[in-house]
């Protein structure tokens, strides 16, 4: 009958409005879930930007810890030259 067809096609109009709200709610949701994820990303970026900085600070360091390293031993090898010398020349002059 008419009546049977114009509430079917009312009952179905209603479970596609349903339909479509959810989806809207779906949509938003996962709008919000893809903004966060990106700003989380970018937060990623950001510490792996600066982890390497930090990585590259280090190995700076190293290299002229090595340097000094060297510096201070060459330092040491002339003090301990001069020092020898100069006991040497007191004991020279002790004589």
């Amino acid at each position: 009958s008419k009546k049977e067809s114009v509430d079917d096609y009312k009952s179905r109009w209603e479970e596609s409005e349903e339909m479509l709200q959810r989806a809207r709610k779906e949509l938003a949701r996962l709008t919000t879930v893809e903004e966060a994820n990106g700003q989380l990303m970018g937060q990623v970026a950001a510490q792996e930007s600066v982890i390497e900085g930090l990585r590259q600070e280090r190995k700076l360091w190293g290299h002229e810890l090595a340097q000094q390293g060297a510096s201070l031993a060459q330092d040491r090898g002339r003090m301990e030259s001069q020092i020898a010398r100069l006991q040497a020349e007191v004991t020279d002059l002790k004589r």
